[in-house]
């Protein structure tokens, strides 16, 4: 980052830090003029191999600076604080060297405020340090000897070196990040306090040996460095082998944290859940004063929390509105799901309790394993705050996220019930600080993965293809249910078009059917803009883009909207639609229509839209044949198949619905055929059934249109009369016994057929259809005996005996 780009704090800090060691420097160079001579010669030099070779030497909870211990040597034995800022200020500069150096021998460009702060600094500490050397020391080590004032002298010079030179720069990357100052501090330096007070022990005895020897000491530096050099070595060979066990440590985090990153991308609403979630949960944690091994689980625990989550079908993980308790039981499962997977990491670190543990609650109520107030880690209480408080403010399917004040309101009405209440807290306090940094994220094109300080970036595009993947899959799923007789045609293509729009980028979508002849094309369904010109339009087979899909059964990908709606836009009319993508629809290897999606953009559709648009349009031609033959189905099995009137089913299916629901007056008619007997006997029953077909057809037209007429058993009908009165049945009556009269007439071969007439009233007559028939029956047979005593057939029988 360049100095411009520092925050205006960060800024101030850094070019006030500079003046304040120039004026500490001229000061100290005033009042303790440098005595040049051969010793603090040898000692810059020390300095300056010390920086350029960088030999640390490891002690237990720190390492000790070779650089560190060449200005504490400066001060305790020049006793002036101009030395030791001068060896100071040459240890920074020729430290900084190497550091910008590539690996091919040139030098890369680096900002110049950071190895002038790095001077800086360094001056303000020696300034410090050998100030309180002077106080507390003087010239205690030219008395050769460990007294008290040296030892005093050695930890007040340590302490303050360490204190001012980590303050300092924990100050500077705290402006520069905007992060907490002590939390940084704890986090990087407190840890580092042990190496300056060996760096400064180290330095008194050599301070010691030199008032005894004087530059004679000076010759145990050759061996002394070569034994450190030699240590560097071993200590290289060892971090080499700590770096390949870092490194795969690191790769089994990144390939779980990538993971989680997959798993959470199957939902475009939540596919940065995680990042976030990582960033509060940081924020949190320093704001409660967690470091170490908990912090790092914190970081980790919190990209992983929701791995298990590859365990639950992608159905329930995208279902936009509440889960059934099943549901929820099944997702219930992922927190056991990821402990599983993580165990096997082995993390050096509590990670596996922050997934365990992230669902529990604070009042004993959460699960897995029901754990209450601090029996729950707390680096599970952590990640529970950062996921609620995601939760709450990021959109989902089925609502938009709240504020952050809002969200705050109510997590604070649940703090000690669902959340501690400590953390809360630390949430309020740590948001204002984190905003700007989700901010950010939100921003990015790419996923940032965060693992062990290193930070990998993968495109935002492939997270949005998953993302599509997983909705797809779905879509199809609600495509792909088997549909009953409650679903309509028109039902199934209004899914249709509603999972297009949803799956497909597109402003308006319909649906073209065919008619019966195969000439015209028609809208059946329309949804988006411009319905006004869809609704209705028609087209004949082979024009326009639905037109010529149905004549070539074949898609069109990118064809121009006009090919369809020109014909409904007035000339000065601008029609905004620009590209269509149509696709067949197909029912029994039939072309029965189209599907069209029509944008405003220009050749927006490729061939994955297509296939996509395809496979839909398949799994609805599926659902419209399967309801197309469980509605063949039913028909069938309420149709007569020879007469294809209604058949005694559905008769006395009608029947009880007019007595139990709609209880008005209708009347019943039952029709009986003279002489179809002795049609069947000479003629022949090819021929009886041409007669049954004929009887049909002269029911169907001797009825009104709100009436049913049916064929109840072998040569007897059934007709049904809704709000008729006795003069209406008597005229619809005499119509059939003049139609029969006439058809008779035609009939040379069976002059003699007549029908005999019943009929029936409700509710006078009988209150259920069984009661009304028995009625119908009996009165048949008393016209039959009245008008047609000849030809009563030796099988006539009452109705009601005969079933």
């Amino acid at each position: 980052m360049q100095f411009h780009q520092l925050p205006r704090s960060a800024q101030i800090y850094i070019l006030a830090s500079i003046a304040l060691s120039g004026v500490l420097l001229s000061v100290a160079l005033f009042i303790y003029p440098v005595h040049w001579d051969l010793s603090l010669a040898l000692i810059i030099g020390v300095a300056v191999v010390a920086s350029v070779s960088k030999v640390d030497l490891t002690v237990p909870n720190g390492r000790m600076n070779l650089s560190n211990a060449v200005v504490f040597l400066a001060i305790m034995l020049r006793h002036t604080l101009s030395a030791g800022m001068i060896v100071a200020a040459v240890s920074a500069v020729a430290g900084a060297i190497p550091r910008a150096r590539r690996p091919d021998g040139t030098y890369a460009h680096r900002t110049w405020y950071k190895p002038a702060l790095s001077v800086a600094n360094l001056l303000q500490s020696a300034f410090i340090a050998g100030l309180l050397w002077m106080v507390a020391a003087g010239s205690a080590a030219d008395e050769g000897a460990i007294t008290t004032r040296f030892l005093a002298g050695v930890l007040l010079t340590s302490c303050s070196y360490f204190v001012v030179n980590t303050v300092g720069i924990s100050v500077a990357m705290a402006l520069s990040q905007g992060s907490d100052i002590r939390a940084l501090w704890k986090e990087n330096f407190r840890w580092t306090f042990p190496g300056y007070l060996y760096a400064a022990c180290a330095s008194g005895g050599a301070a010691i040996l030199y008032s005894r020897l004087g530059l004679g000491s000076f010759l145990l530096l050759p061996p002394v460095y070569v034994v450190s050099y030699s240590y560097k070595l071993y200590l290289e060979k060892i971090n080499t082998e700590l770096r390949h066990v870092h490194e795969l440590n690191e790769l089994n985090g990144r390939v779980i944290g990538t993971l989680a990153m997959t798993i959470e991308a199957k939902d475009r609403y939540t596919h940065k859940h995680v990042e976030r979630v990582r960033e509060y949960a940081l924020a949190i944690a320093r704001e409660l004063g967690v470091s170490g091994p908990e912090l790092e689980a914190v970081r980790i625990g919190s990209m992983v929390h929701d791995i298990g989550k590859i365990a639950v079908p992608e159905m329930i993980l995208t279902k936009p509105g509440k889960l059934t308790p099943e549901e929820f039981e099944r997702m219930k499962v992922h927190v056991n799901v990821g402990v599983k997977i993580l165990e096997a990491v082995n993390f050096p670190f509590p990670a596996v309790d922050a997934v365990a543990a992230h669902h529990e609650r604070w009042d004993g109520n959460g699960y897995p394993n029901g754990l209450k107030g601090e029996e729950i880690p707390i680096v599970g209480r952590i990640v529970a705050i950062a996921d609620g408080f995601d939760a709450l403010t990021s959109d989902r399917h089925y609502r938009k996220g709240m504020s952050h004040e809002d969200a705050l309101k109510l997590m604070d009405s649940q703090k000690g019930q669902q959340y501690d209440p400590v953390g809360i807290e630390a949430l309020v306090r740590a948001l204002p600080k984190v905003k700007p940094i989700i901010e950010e994220l939100d921003r990015q094109q790419y996923q940032a993965d965060e693992f062990a300080g290193h930070r990998r970036l993968i495109p935002q595009a492939a997270l949005e293809e998953i993302a599509l993947a997983a909705e797809e899959a779905v879509l199809l799923f609600e495509m792909a249910v088997n549909p009953n007789i409650s679903h309509s045609p028109k039902e199934v293509l209004s899914l249709l078009m509603e999972k297009a729009l949803r799956l497909i980028p597109g402003t308006a979508a319909a649906v073209f059917v065919v008619d019966d002849d195969r000439t015209e094309v028609r809208v059946e369904g329309c949804c988006g803009l411009y319905r006004e010109l869809l609704d209705g339009l028609s087209m004949k087979v082979g024009e326009g883009i639905a037109g010529w899909v149905v004549a070539h059964n074949a898609a069109a990908l990118n064809a121009p909207a006009t090919g369809d709606l020109s014909r409904r836009v007035q000339p000065g009319e601008n029609l905004e639609l620009n590209s269509a993508l149509s696709v067949p629809l197909e029912i029994g290897g039939i072309c029965t229509g189209a599907i069209t999606i029509y944008h405003t953009g220009y050749n927006l559709y490729n061939a994955h839209h297509q296939r996509l648009l395809s496979t839909l349009a398949s799994h609805a031609s599926t659902a419209l044949e399967t309801i197309a033959q469980l509605e063949a189905n039913q028909t069938l099995a309420h149709t007569d198949s020879l007469t294809e009137l209604p058949n005694m089913r559905h008769l006395i299916q009608h029947l009880e619905e007019l007595t139990t629901k709609t209880r008005e007056p209708f009347t019943v008619l039952l029709l009986d055929l003279n002489g179809f007997k002795q049609i069947n006997d000479t003629l022949g029953h090819l021929e009886g059934d041409r007669v049954l077909q004929d009887v049909a057809q002269i029911l169907r037209h001797s009825i009104r249109t709100q009436d049913l007429a049916g064929r109840y058993a072998g040569d007897e009908f059934v007709i049904v009369c809704p709000g008729s009165q006795s003069e209406d049945s008597s005229l619809i009556v005499d119509r059939i016994r003049a139609s029969f009269m006439k058809y008779a007439a035609s009939r040379e071969d069976a002059p003699g057929i007549s029908t005999s007439i019943g009929v029936a009233n409700y509710p006078v007559d009988g209150l259920d259809w069984r009661s009304l028939l028995s009625a119908a029956d009996r009165r048949m047979y008393s016209d039959k005996l009245t008008y047609h005593g000849d030809s009563i057939e030796q099988d006539s029988h009452p109705v009601v005996a005969r079933r």
